[in-house]
């Protein structure tokens, strides 16, 4: 509802919601509700964020429930029946008010859209909500919804949060720095049961898919449409799956690769879309997407030389503060991959460090600050042993180099970050120190 008024777009969204929800009722259950409710200066409440996710019928009704008081501020976890959320969504429109069980009545004028998406469905696991199944998403933004003081939670009994923002994070399970644009809006996420990717394996020659269903949709109903190009060399397949994996040989490391599960009926389940390049050969930071690159492909890689996400460093015991000055500035930047058992020529020496993953790991936990989530792939290149320590781009930003500074990413080298570069990773962060206790 905008100026009183119910809109066009307001009356599809409902009716849209309400036809999923019949056709996926057979695997439905209860209606999870996280919500964050703050109270402003003249003690009015409104919503920093509030999320609908309707839970399969096989989830435990108990878990995950939870309510949170601080001064100021609520923060809640709750189940209702479809029909009760149905119900909430009606009010949604047509009175312009949330109300939901034990919390305060809110008035919430707006109006509904799929922001920051431009489509409806989005893949699982995805990068800002990461639910773990493939879903119909509808967002509505809230007008005039205002801004948080940015004050830390306090309470004896409940979690600290150091700002509403970072409560919001964890709570709604956002990922990344994506979760403050969704600050002041509702979304409602109707996931779809049936199929999911479970991870991809993309090789030299080959890509697998690793599937889950849920229900009754059998294998042989699931087709996998494949997209795959590198160099102006493209390659479409369908890919038939008889069990939870399916197989397919494009003979070539593709750049792009595309893959959208469907029903043998057009239904749309889910979908990848991934990305690599010459100078950023692992693509992008993606958990259950991985990379299997060939003997030949690595030599590549080291012939190219430093980037700025590729680094090279011979042994740790020479380079300890040059490597955590890397791994910092990797995860301040975009990410990337230090080849350990490589000298700066991109010539491999082999990695002799005794037990070097636990030792690059109790380098980060002693230097850094946050401490960063790295993995670890060792890799036979022309008969030495070389470890892949890859970094992600961080999701927690700044990362500091304890004593020394904040590393940033630039080319090959690393630098302390400027003045600006700080202001953009301190944006999201609260200036306050008065707490809502």
């Amino acid at each position: 509802m905008q100026d009183g008024k119910v809109t066009e777009i307001d009356v599809r969204s409902q009716r849209r919601i309400i036809d999923l929800i019949q056709v996926r009722n057979s695997s439905y259950g209860l209606v999870n509700v996280a919500c964050i409710f703050y109270r402003k200066n003249n003690d009015e409440w409104t919503s920093a964020h509030t999320k609908f996710t309707i839970l399969h019928k096989s989830n435990n009704a108990h878990s995950n429930l939870f309510r949170y008081e601080y001064l100021d501020v609520l923060i809640q976890s709750q189940n209702l029946t479809i029909e009760q959320f149905l119900k909430v969504l009606d009010n949604l429109i047509t009175k312009a008010e949330l109300s939901l069980p034990n919390l305060p009545s809110i008035k919430v004028e707006g109006a509904f859209g799929n922001y920051p998406y431009s489509f409806e469905y989005i893949q699982s696991k995805d990068s800002i909500f990461r639910l773990e199944w493939p879903a119909n998403y509808f967002s509505f933004q809230v007008q005039h919804s205002g801004g948080s003081s940015g004050q830390p939670l306090i309470s004896p009994k409940y979690p600290y949060f150091p700002s509403l923002h970072e409560a919001m994070k964890l709570v709604m399970n956002f990922g990344s720095g994506n979760y403050i644009m969704m600050y002041g809006y509702l979304t409602i996420f109707l996931p779809n049961y049936n199929a999911k990717i479970n991870h991809m394996t993309i090789s030299s020659d080959r890509i697998r898919i690793d599937i889950a269903t849920k229900g009754a949709i059998a294998y042989s109903d699931i087709v996998g449409k494949l997209y795959a190009e590198k160099d102006g060399r493209t390659t479409q397949l369908d890919i038939n799956f008889d069990s939870n994996f399916a197989s397919a040989t494009i003979g070539y490391l593709p750049y792009q690769t595309n893959v959208y599960l469907i029903t043998r009926d057009g239904e749309q389940l889910d979908y990848r879309r991934f990305y690599r390049s010459s100078f950023k050969p692992f693509g992008d930071e993606d958990e259950d997407v991985s990379i299997e690159m060939s003997e030949y492909e690595l030599v590549e890689v080291l012939r190219n030389g430093e980037n700025d996400v590729v680094e090279f460093k011979l042994r740790v015991s020479d380079e300890q503060d040059k490597l955590i000055k890397s791994i910092v500035a990797l995860a301040n930047t975009k990410g990337g991959t230090v080849f350990m058992g490589v000298d700066d020529e991109g010539v491999t020496i082999g990695s002799f460090d005794k037990n070097v993953d636990q030792t690059i790991l109790h380098l980060i936990s002693s230097h850094c600050e946050p401490i960063i989530d790295v993995k670890f792939e060792r890799k036979i290149i022309q008969g030495r042993e070389i470890v892949l320590v890859q970094i992600p781009d961080g999701n927690n930003k700044p990362y500091n180099f304890r004593d020394q500074g904040i590393y940033v990413r630039r080319g090959k080298m690393n630098r302390i970050a400027s003045r600006d570069e700080l202001d953009g990773f301190y944006q999201s962060k609260s200036g306050s120190s008065r707490p809502f206790v």
